[in-house]
């Protein structure tokens, strides 16, 4: 016995729903440290698919690495060079590392984790510069978002 064809329908057309649905729960009912640990990841992958506004979208508006001296704006100028970089052949890759240690506290939160920068042509990468990233975060409306950094170098030397 054949289903009537607008049950067959029906039945496809909820499976993408449920799915989508499911997820959409799911992510809503993460923790915090989760959702900080898809931020780096996320981070990492904007950057390495030269996504300028992706990467800068989990820095608030009063971003410092006191590290380096920077704030926002020197970071979106930093990352338009290494777009500008790219399109002359060399590449720049993170590869953010396994020990990633979150704190969230109510609306902040600390995050150690390390990274790699490597750089080269895409068959040719190098490590260039390891790094430890202490960094604060904060809850905002635009989800978990990074205000004030700084870093070590644990290896190797940061690009000019």
């Amino acid at each position: 016995m054949a289903l009537p064809p607008k049950k067959v329908l029906l039945a496809l057309a909820a499976v993408p729903l449920l799915y989508f649905g499911g997820r959409a729960a799911w992510r809503a009912l993460a923790s915090d440290a989760t959702r900080i640990r898809w931020l780096l990841q996320d981070e990492v992958s904007a950057f390495n698919g030269g996504n300028v506004g992706d990467v800068l979208a989990g820095f608030a508006d009063g971003y410092r690495d006191t590290t380096a001296g920077i704030d926002r704006n020197d970071l979106h100028q930093c990352l338009l060079y290494v777009l500008l970089q790219r399109s002359q052949g060399m590449h720049y890759r993170a590869e953010l590392h396994d020990d990633t240690a979150i704190e969230p506290d109510g609306n902040t939160a600390r995050a150690s984790f390390g990274l790699a920068l490597d750089s080269g042509m895409p068959a040719q990468q190098r490590p260039r510069w390891e790094l430890q990233v202490d960094a604060e975060l904060a809850k905002t409306p635009a989800g978990w978002q990074f205000v004030h950094s700084t870093h070590r170098t644990l290896a190797g030397t940061p690009p000019r």
